[in-house]
């Protein structure tokens, strides 16, 4: 078989698979629904008294939509301070408060002001997620973690630095602020709680209260004005007089706090490095579920359902979970823009705002598609989406290869070719406990099966290289072709598989979420 009609051979293999691969994708696109500002990484999402939402984002500043349009404010076109937007807060006026990377700005409706370590008391430019509000509308900033800055709080007209040089600040360095209904400011630290109220500074440690640890995490102050203080050697509680200390029954200290949250019945809720705890009213004890799932954010919606979402840093390995009816379950929607979840924002219309890495789904939390759709299925149309631009760079580099490299050809151009598809999947996985479970694992195989037909075909050139009456010409020739061959079967087993991929999706998940 000459080079011309294993060429002919070979090429229904790439643009079959890749035209059912194309037009699927086409028609999930097309499916997918309104996905909002595309290929944007979300960083946080609030909403205003007029429901209009106000959206951080990555290096493109905020956009706000008013359920038409959406406005976007950027460092070039407003008096916004920085492009990188941590978080957001709106006060009771209304106003935009924007924590950047390079200062914090206020937005009043019609302009943007802007606040510096040049022309304010701000400790630090980089102010990350570290900003509250309290009930006077006094923005408390508290920087990154990492920054020991102690406090600075802005009153609307001046500014206010707190530290332990100047103030009864435990330590400068700041994780959380809570305030209780006589508007005191709860402060964690590293070396113990404070309480402040303005002029008099309070501070609890293990040596002078019932606080299990000096190490405090977080706070929240639940109906009953009590506080609820994470602490790395248990949960502790303080209703102003006494205290009491809780750990769960795995022995667990809660370590790395994430979040405490309360529904409506008053039941604890407490999202940790190592999964999630429930208090449980009867026996007074916390209960561990999921240890080995991190816990970021835990939001509850209309319809009663518990949505668990995974930090930012592990939004791409743990998926959301959601109980419903008494019933866990994965939350993988494949029509998300996609599967690294940044936040979720509950709206006033009982809607789910979910942020991800490249842009925003609005979802009705009623329509929780079936756990049988989710997992594998999501997988796959991920690759589809972002691990898919790997395909075409392998296959030309593998073809050149087979071209210009005869001692590469054959198994070498397969393995290569199928590896870097490997590592592009699991990249965008960020998993590589389960290679059956990655379409470029089952690529990577086909690569390989095409390398080794290549080599095959690379022996008997070999051996017939040793007949005398075999023209030189014709020896070269089955050479080059012998690599030509392993490349294009591996490019189109890869294609097949995703093409395959791509069906399964369109069975398995769209009639199941019909």
């Amino acid at each position: 078989m000459n080079a011309r009609k294993i060429l002919l051979w070979a090429i229904p293999l790439l643009i079959i698979p890749a035209v059912l691969l194309t037009l699927t994708l086409q028609w999930f696109l097309a499916n997918q629904g309104t996905i909002y500002l595309r290929r944007t990484h979300i960083k946080d999402i609030v909403f205003d008294a007029q429901h209009r939402a106000w959206v951080a984002t990555q290096k493109n500043g905020v956009s706000v939509f008013d359920g038409q349009q959406w406005t976007t404010y950027t460092t070039k076109n407003s008096g916004l301070a920085g492009s990188i937007v941590h978080k957001l807060l709106i006060d009771s006026k209304g106003q935009i408060w924007a924590a950047t990377n390079n200062g914090l700005s206020v937005f009043d409706g019609q302009q943007w002001t802007t606040y510096t370590t040049k022309n304010s008391g701000l400790a630090h430019n980089e102010i990350g997620v570290g900003m509250a509000l309290d009930p006077q509308d006094r923005v408390w900033l508290y920087y990154l973690e990492y920054r020991a800055n102690g406090l600075s709080v802005f009153n609307g007209q001046s500014w206010a630095t707190y530290t332990t040089e100047n103030s009864g600040l435990a330590h400068n360095q700041v994780f959380d602020i809570a305030f209780d209904h006589q508007n005191r400011a709860w402060i964690a630290t590293k070396k113990g709680l404070n309480v402040f109220d303005g002029e008099t500074w309070l501070t609890y440690t293990p040596d002078n209260s019932g606080l299990a640890d000096n190490w405090v995490k977080k706070i929240a102050i639940d109906d009953r004005n009590r506080a609820w203080i994470a602490t790395t050697k248990g949960i502790n509680v303080f209703d102003g007089k006494s205290w009491k200390t809780y750990t769960n029954q795995a022995g667990n200290r809660f370590w790395g706090t994430n979040v405490i949250a309360f529904d409506n019945q008053n039941k604890v809720w407490v999202g940790m490095e190592q999964g999630l705890n429930i208090l449980d009213a009867g026996s007074g004890e916390f209960y561990l579920y999921n240890p080995k799932e991190e816990v970021g954010n835990i939001i509850f919606d209309s319809l009663g359902q518990v949505w668990l979402v995974p930090p930012r840093n592990y939004a791409c390995v743990n998926p959301i979970r959601v109980l419903s009816k008494e019933t866990w379950q994965d939350y993988a929607d494949p029509t998300l823009p996609d599967r690294c979840i940044t936040v979720m924002a509950p709206d006033d219309a009982g809607n789910l705002w979910i942020g991800t890495y490249e842009g925003i789904k609005i979802i009705n939390p009623a329509q929780v598609p079936p756990s049988a759709s989710t997992g594998v299925i999501a997988a796959l149309l991920t690759f589809l989406e972002h691990g898919g631009h790997c395909i075409l760079p392998v296959i030309i580099i593998g073809l050149w290869l087979a071209l210009l490299l005869d001692a590469l050809t054959g198994v070498g151009v397969g393995i290569a070719s199928g590896i870097i598809l490997y590592v592009c999947s699991s990249a965008v996985f960020f998993d590589w406990r389960s290679p059956v479970l990655n379409p470029g694992f089952w690529a990577m195989i086909t690569g390989i099966a095409g390398g080794l037909v290549g080599r095959k075909l690379r022996r008997r050139t070999d051996d017939s290289a040793a007949l005398p009456d075999q023209p030189a010409g014709r020896k070269k020739s089955r050479e080059i072709t012998g690599g030509v061959v392993g490349a294009l079967i591996g490019a189109a087993g890869c294609i097949t598989v995703l093409a395959v991929a791509s069906i399964l999706y369109f069975i398995l998940t769209f009639l199941t979420m019909k």
